[in-house]
């Protein structure tokens, strides 16, 4: 009897092939993930004695970790169960690989694609070692190694945790159709952007102002911070006094000021960082805050090359923040190369004015 299973030579193109058109602005922070399924395989070995029983029930357990928005990368092993033949042999299917799974549909968009929620749909591409065991037969094995393809939709089943049905096609002759749970493990990951865990930040304590004198000017009522905005429509009612401030009353709003890159680069500057620290000290102060991070560019070389650079600069910017103790599900990093020009590009300060980074308040 063989059991046959085949390699194709192209797994490495193909994989690629949807790595390489993946090019988005948004700059994803990835998450672990683990999940269990049962299902039911259908196996399909060659064989010169007819089968009595092609299918069998069987599981799979798998590890992920997100490389993107769309795409992620699994470990899986998987119990295929076994084929039954009339002389009353069997043979047993088990497998073990690793997948590129691309996250084709989301219909809540970009927004379901970074926090993987919403109905989802996805396919997937990979490569596996298929082990076979026979009991009263015997086997000649063409290649251990085989393609795996599979396809599938998940949806929410709880906070961080999604139901999953999937299809797999472990080379020509075992199949597997699974029901399964995955679960996010963790909120902010530890690798590759490093970032620490951060420390509990006490709630201000907003104190009584101090007597003034008598010809000073006393804030409004409706404006304990005396930022000029309204407590009615201020999203940050304890911003630190003379800190300029949006029209919802954050200080995260608009261009921030200082914050500048080396030259033709994404490594920040001395003053960039020191910037950097007092946004981080306000984000602390309010842990609900998600905000935008932006970067823009000159028109100064290829609109590509500038795209790419702003991209790598909002990235610098966000993992400096997540290095500090910022979590990653707080920021979005996008960017805009040189598309959203304030100033002319034909002169040196207003090439210097469209190389900023601005911050926008997402919710609070």
């Amino acid at each position: 009897m063989r059991a046959r299973y085949t390699l194709l030579p192209i797994l490495a193109a193909v994989i690629a092939l949807p790595l390489q058109s993946h090019a988005a602005e948004t700059v994803f922070f990835p998450q672990l993930y683990a999940g269990i399924a049962l299902g039911k395989s259908t196996l399909a070995p060659q064989s010169n004695t007819a089968l009595s029983d092609d299918s069998d029930s069987g599981f799979k357990l798998l590890l992920g970790y997100d490389l993107g928005e769309r795409s992620s990368v699994e470990l899986h092993f998987a119990d295929l169960g076994a084929a039954r033949f009339a002389d009353n042999s069997t043979l047993s299917y088990s497998t073990f690989g690793v997948e590129y799974v691309y996250q084709a549909y989301a219909n809540y968009g970009l927004s379901g694609l970074e926090r993987r929620e919403g109905f989802m749909a996805f396919t997937k591409i990979g490569l596996g070692l298929l082990d076979t065991d026979g009991e009263g037969i015997d086997i000649e094995r063409d290649h251990d190694w085989h393609l795996s393809l599979g396809a599938g939709v998940g949806i929410d089943l709880m906070e961080r945790t999604r139901l999953r049905l999937e299809f797999n096609a472990y080379d020509t002759d075992a199949h597997l159709l699974t029901l399964g749970i995955v679960r996010r493990i963790g909120v902010a990951p530890s690798w590759p952007f490093g970032n620490k865990v951060p420390a509990p930040v006490p709630t201000p304590v907003l104190q009584a102002p101090a007597p003034a004198a008598p010809k000073a000017v006393q804030p409004p009522p409706s404006d304990v911070d005396a930022d000029g905005v309204d407590d009615r429509r201020d999203l940050c009612p304890a911003t630190p006094p003379k800190r300029r401030v949006d029209e919802s009353g954050c200080v995260f709003g608009g261009i921030l000021e200082g914050v500048q890159f080396e030259l033709a680069s994404a490594a920040l500057t001395l003053p960039a960082r020191a910037r950097l620290d007092a946004v981080i000290q306000d984000m602390q102060r309010y842990p609900k805050l998600r905000v935008q991070i932006t970067a823009h560019t000159d028109n100064q070389g290829s609109g590509q090359y500038n795209l790419q650079l702003s991209i790598k600069r909002a990235r610098s910017v966000a993992e400096y923040l997540i290095e500090h103790g910022i979590s990653p599900d707080r920021l979005r990093a996008v960017g805009a190369g040189e598309s959203q020009p304030i100033y002319r590009n034909d002169n040196r300060s207003g090439r210097q004015g469209n190389r900023r980074v601005e911050f926008k308040v997402l919710n609070y």
